[in-house]
């Protein structure tokens, strides 16, 4: 975790309000997590640079950073677990968006291709890579 902070940008500024105003003019658009009635991480929209906005255990968001943001998220949550920790909820919603870009670059690649042979064929079902990805997946449907 140490190692991280050698190659993100890290900012301290005392209003959480005038941070997301800050974020939002700099082109960045700002989601605040909340327990209920958000949009999945993974629906988050990928064309541009996102920052995702997370309260204290206890309380959560100020209304006005709520309001200040460009939407609302939730970690989806079963078995009756209402919140998760704040690093925990963090965490998995920073995998969300990234699976979630994922996706939305592999629809975009694939969108406009098409194939000739059936995929009955004895050609081996396509697969797609992510840019910044080398793991192969299987192939968008």
């Amino acid at each position: 975790a140490a190692g991280s902070s050698f190659r993100m940008p890290i900012a301290t500024i005392d209003d959480p309000v005038a941070a997301v105003r800050l974020l939002t003019d700099a082109g960045v658009s700002c989601w605040a997590a909340v327990p209920h009635g958000g949009i999945s991480p993974t629906e988050v929209p990928s064309d541009g640079p996102v920052a995702l906005i997370l309260g204290n255990e206890p309380h959560g968001l100020d209304a006005g950073v709520v309001e200040a943001c460009a939407g609302l998220i939730t970690v989806p949550t079963v078995g009756g677990v209402d919140s998760l920790n704040v690093a925990v909820a963090g965490s998995v919603a920073l995998h969300g968006v990234r699976r979630g870009r994922r996706r939305f670059r592999l629809k975009r690649s694939w969108g406009s291709a098409t194939r000739s042979r059936s995929l009955r064929g004895s050609s081996p079902a396509p697969t797609a890579t992510a840019p910044d990805d080398p793991r192969p997946g299987p192939a968008p449907r």
